[in-house]
């Protein structure tokens, strides 16, 4: 395992880096250094350079590099990693803190320290980041960009049904309002035509195509949330069970227990994706109007008395499940008769 360890915070602007380095058995740990460099491809390279240096002899190569995933800020440099065959670690930001202790103070020089020796006291649950394949990589793009045009539509609608209320129509409001609904009509058309895209790109991988045809053929999962699987799974490659993925998303159930004074029944945590957690609500409603099995199951769960939103969870559930056993099993849904 890598002995020189270099814990990275990530900014907008800079990355703040600490180099340090375990001792025989992994029981001690000397810092080697500190230093800034900018969330640039130049920035990058000066990072390699400088952990060739201060590597003892060792390349960027053998080190272990650590991150906290912050989105679109750590991503270029997790790339150029990558492509440079470093070993790159993107560790959820929660995780980190949360291990850590107690804090009492934060700059982004001790957050990058902090990153660095949580990678060396969790060196056996490294995972090296793997960059989307390419389809899937296109298909997160457009996704991405579907949902920043459905976000600037809502904020259009609401701005045509409340900017207008109680004054009296007039030649100026009424030119004013055609121009909003307008613009809400070219909004419509760009999302239209972004799906058209995520159609195109999707038929350009046959493996990701198949996938995405048997997750739609469960009657109330639609477009957004066949690609939301493709995408934030690396079609079904970084999640190795159900349960993960549902924990992900933020609809499995834990049970709180210790001793004889603690014992809550099963809860979902709000530690989730909750956009995907949304989405897939959406699914779970309308598998719950129009797919039989589920509408059976939700009008079952009602005659017991069962809470309206846990049996909806339960539906989210067990769409997870069922759209991993069709990528698993490669088969399309149906009920048997």
């Amino acid at each position: 395992m890598n002995k020189i360890v270099i814990g990275l915070d990530v900014s907008k602007k800079k990355i703040d880096a600490t180099a340090i380095v375990t001792s025989c058995g992994g029981n001690g740990m000397e810092k080697l250094g500190y230093s800034v460099f900018e969330n640039t491809a130049c920035g990058f390279r000066k990072l390699l350079s400088w952990c060739s240096v201060i590597g003892r002899g060792c390349s960027a190569e053998d080190c272990l590099f650590c991150c906290e995933t912050t989105g679109s800020y750590d991503r270029a440099m997790c790339l150029y990693l990558c492509a440079h065959r470093c070993f790159i670690w993107r560790e959820s930001a929660i995780q980190i803190k949360r291990s850590s202790g107690v804090r009492k103070g934060k700059d982004d020089r001790s957050d990058s320290l902090m990153i660095a020796e949580y990678a060396v006291r969790h060196m056996d649950k490294a995972e090296c980041f793997r960059p989307l394949d390419g389809t899937v990589e296109e298909l997160r793009q457009l996704f991405l960009y579907r949902q920043r045009l459905v976000e600037e539509r809502k904020g259009a609608a609401v701005s045509v049904s409340e900017s207008f209320v109680g004054i009296k129509d007039g030649p100026v409001a009424n030119r004013i309002k055609r121009e909003m609904q307008r613009h809400l009509r070219h909004l419509d058309a760009m999302i239209r035509r972004c799906e058209i895209l995520i159609r195109q790109t999707l038929m350009k991988d046959r493996e990701v195509w198949d996938n995405f045809c048997r997750i739609t053929t469960i009657k109330g999962v639609g477009l957004v949330n066949a690609v939301a699987f493709i995408v934030y799974t690396n079609n079904f490659q970084n999640f190795k069970t159900a349960r993960q993925l549902a924990s992900y998303y933020g609809v499995a159930a834990f049970r709180n227990r210790s001793g004889t004074s603690v014992d809550r029944r099963a809860q979902v945590s709000n530690l989730s994706n909750h956009r995907l957690k949304a989405y897939l609500a959406q699914a779970a409603e309308c598998a719950a109007r129009t797919n039989g099995i589920y509408r059976q199951y939700y009008e079952r769960m009602v005659e017991r008395g069962k809470h309206r939103m846990i049996i909806l969870n339960n539906i989210r559930n067990k769409i997870i499940h069922t759209v991993f056993a069709l990528v698993r099993d490669k088969c399309d849904f149906c009920i048997a008769k």
